[in-house]
């Protein structure tokens, strides 16, 4: 699969490379991931933060990115 640099990555962009939608709080540098089964594939990912609040600190200041860290291999020199 090839992403289009000049589109907004979508969550059916990244269902196609089972990757997860991570939240990062601005202000308080919590991480969560965010359940995305029951929105609509058209989401853009990076729209979804819009609807966030921090869990831990309540601020609104949340960013929302594909987290493509699983499909990295692990290291493994030895």
């Amino acid at each position: 699969m090839k992403l289009d640099q000049d589109k907004p990555v979508t969550l059916d962009d990244i269902k196609e490379l089972n990757a997860p939608v991570r939240a990062h709080c601005e202000r308080c540098s919590h991480t969560a991931y965010i359940p995305t089964d029951a929105m609509p594939g058209d989401t853009v990912v990076i729209h979804i933060a819009r609807q966030l609040r921090c869990s831990r600190c309540r601020s609104p200041q949340v960013v929302t990115r594909p987290c493509y860290e699983h499909m990295v291999p692990p290291n493994t020199q030895g």
